[in-house]
């Protein structure tokens, strides 16, 4: 019972963490609604003790109508206390939590309840209070928050733990840069190569205040989006670095925003893709497939984790490439 009611609190927080296209700023801020909340309940012990009691006695009732010969306490057991002698100058209260007088559901409390919830919050301050900047400079690069920086610009303290991480980064110039990729995303994020000669002959007809009034942010549209190499959702960091990288801006003009993001890609916020990589390894290394070699077992490995990039590879590229690499292969597949 203890368990659900922690439960309760850092259920909506699992599943939050574990979604792909997660906001970096309500993620903190349910971050910091669990520890609040764990904290306002960190010595509520009556509820555990009461829903205890239920299921015990609905337990009971269950074992008394099937007549079995199982006896269920009640209550918890009142333990023998242990006598620890006294050295001189001790006096019997000393290093004691606990009174002679207190019943073993105390105990309890004090020695496992208020301990556990005492090291939860502890470890949820641990590995997430000292980020609260990071996330907050990490949601300046989210696409979705590009209107409302185009509208209030940039807190003058803000980046400023993205450039302690990155030295090489002038936090001046990637500021600019950002301001200015976000000033004409609304264009760029629309552009492609099939349309690109419309885009010109319609570039002297758009005007400044006509960008950002087709620029409509719709968190829930967005949602809905799924982000793939045929059909991009212009709504993750995984499209902004692309569309960087396939226009050939990443050279000069927006270099620092560049490095950034290849940042930002690189490094999980969550050890959900890593526990599932782990967890896909499993399936693919059991008892019965444990001779795989290492280049084996590394290549499906990486087409099991990849598998939006396998989607897109045809057979006839695979066979173009055996055949590139092997003479006898060409031989017999091209005809």
């Amino acid at each position: 019972m203890m368990f659900l009611q922690i439960f309760k609190f850092t259920t909506a927080l699992s599943d939050y963490l574990q979604t792909s296209g997660l906001d970096y700023i309500q993620a903190w801020r349910k971050i910091d609604g669990t520890i609040k909340s764990l904290k306002e309940n960190q010595r509520d012990f009556l509820p555990v003790s009461a829903a205890a009691k239920i299921f015990i006695e609905f337990v009971s009732s269950v074992i008394w109508e099937d007549e079995s010969d199982i006896d269920i306490e009640l209550e918890l057991p009142e333990k023998r206390r242990k006598i620890i002698p006294k050295r001189s100058g001790e006096n019997s209260s000393t290093n004691h939590n606990i009174g002679d007088g207190d019943t073993p559901e105390k105990v309890y409390k004090i020695k496992t309840f208020n301990v556990v919830m005492d090291n939860i919050i502890a470890c949820l301050e641990c590995r997430f209070s000292g980020s609260k900047e990071l996330y907050c400079d990490l949601e300046l690069f989210d696409p979705r928050r590009f209107e409302e920086i185009a509208k209030n610009g940039i807190h003058s303290e803000a980046i400023h733990k993205i450039c302690e991480l990155l030295p090489h980064i002038d936090k001046h110039k990637l500021g600019e840069q950002l301001l200015s990729f976000v000033k004409f995303w609304p264009q760029i994020s629309k552009t492609d190569f099939r349309d690109v000669y419309d885009v010109y002959q319609n570039q002297s007809n758009l005007q400044e205040d006509s960008d950002l009034e087709d620029f409509e942010y719709s968190r829930e549209n967005n949602d809905n989006n799924v982000c793939t190499r045929k059909q991009k959702c212009n709504s993750c960091l995984l499209c902004v670095t692309n569309v960087i990288y396939e226009f050939n801006m990443y050279s000069l003009e927006y270099n620092e925003l560049f490095e950034v993001y290849k940042f930002l890609l690189t490094i999980p916020l969550t050890q959900v893709t890593c526990e599932r990589s782990f967890s896909k390894l499993k399936i693919i290394k059991t008892r019965l497939r444990s001779c795989l070699t290492q280049d084996n077992l590394e290549s499906l490995f990486l087409m099991n984790c990849e598998r939006e990039l396998l989607a897109d590879i045809t057979p006839d590229r695979v066979m173009d490439l055996m055949c590139d690499n092997s003479t006898e292969m060409s031989r017999m597949l091209r005809v």
